[in-house]
């Protein structure tokens, strides 16, 4: 029950196991394995589950986002650039103060080496949610690329990460992404938009 309440998504329980130097952890069907658990702690969407509290889940934005995948390959390059610059520490910070909240997910981040690989799983668990979690991720996405969060991208890297969206049919409008039509050249095509149309901006 434990690890169901640890694992299910949105997560409603945290908590973790005790490591002692040169042993190995218990194993769940341990029988020691309870005994080395520690650090309970009721997410914000476990706290709502006891109160007995009903979160109503945003509603769609069909003209933003008709639920097509942002590639994992733009996420891993969106991560690659976070975990490169910021500690363990410093990106769940990072991701807090830019609006992306950690506790509904996985453990955290606990090994310098396995954070950028954390971060690739954390925002694909993201696009993968509700319309909510994935507005909140492209609003993300779009502040990174345009720096307008505490981390601001290279001109190389914001061109870089910019173009990959929009050759998955992403195009950056304002404080979010939107759909659009799928670039297939080195020139970026227009949006879908109700607004008079745009001439082609290619990168040079």
């Amino acid at each position: 029950m434990l690890l169901m309440l640890r694992d299910e998504t949105p997560q409603r329980l945290r908590f973790g196991q005790q490591q002692r130097a040169g042993i190995q952890p218990p194993q769940p069907q341990q029988h020691e394995y309870l005994q080395s658990l520690w650090h309970f702690q009721l997410t914000t969407s476990g706290r709502d589950r006891v109160r007995g509290r009903v979160v109503l889940e945003g509603l769609p934005d069909p003209d933003q986002d008709d639920g097509r995948a942002i590639p994992a390959l733009v996420l891993r390059d969106f991560a690659e650039i976070i975990a490169t610059y910021y500690t363990a520490s410093q990106m769940a910070e990072f991701l807090y103060d830019s609006g992306l909240s950690e506790d509904r997910f996985a453990r955290p981040v606990d090994d310098e080496d396995e954070k950028q690989q954390y971060l690739a799983n954390f925002f694909g668990l993201i696009e993968m949610g509700t319309p909510e979690m994935r507005r909140a991720l492209r609003q993300f996405l779009a502040r990174f690329v345009t720096g307008d969060l505490a981390l601001v991208p290279t001109s190389e890297q914001s061109q870089r990460l910019t173009y990959a969206l929009e050759r998955a049919g992403w195009y950056v409008d304002g404080d979010t992404i939107v759909i659009g039509e799928r670039s297939r050249s080195r020139c970026r095509p227009r949006r879908r938009s109700r607004s008079p149309p745009r001439s082609l901006a290619c990168i040079r």
